[in-house]
């Protein structure tokens, strides 16, 4: 991790208006951090390396509870620390949309997705289960 704290990947905007913990169990603990070290090791860091500009994380792991807030699938790789959603400081939705393109066509990744209206990227890791899913969803 060069360009990333765990910090950014605990944060959540959610947690701090409910003023709900979003920190993983003790049971959990070692495989989010683990699987957020896979992400930002495979995908996110080397993205960041070759754009030379800020990645902000606006949402990384998600406790069961966060995710509920916020409407996220039951299934969410949020919930193992697996995705984040990110967009790249000062990048219009067309410069967000070739970053996506870039991770496409460059890098390994299990689900990626392109949101224009909310300008953030949604990308997750799986390992050897990645299936290079990808699409832009309004």
């Amino acid at each position: 991790m060069k360009y990333f704290s765990i910090a950014e990947f605990l944060r959540s905007d959610a947690a701090e208006k409910y003023q709900v913990s979003n920190i993983p169990s003790d049971e959990e603990l070692l495989k989010v951090l683990t699987n957020i070290n896979a992400l930002v090791n495979n995908v996110l860091d080397p993205l960041r390396a070759m754009i030379g500009r800020p990645i902000i994380i606006t949402s990384g792991y998600r406790s069961r509870q966060i995710n509920e807030l916020v409407g996220g699938s039951k299934t969410s790789q949020h919930l193992t620390g697996r995705a984040a959603d990110f967009h790249v400081r000062g990048f219009t939705p067309q410069q967000m949309n070739v970053v996506y393109q870039t991770i496409q066509m460059i890098f390994d990744f299990d689900q990626l997705i392109f949101y224009p209206s909310k300008n953030i990227i949604h990308v997750s890791w799986n390992g050897d289960k990645n299936r290079q899913q990808s699409w832009v969803k309004a």
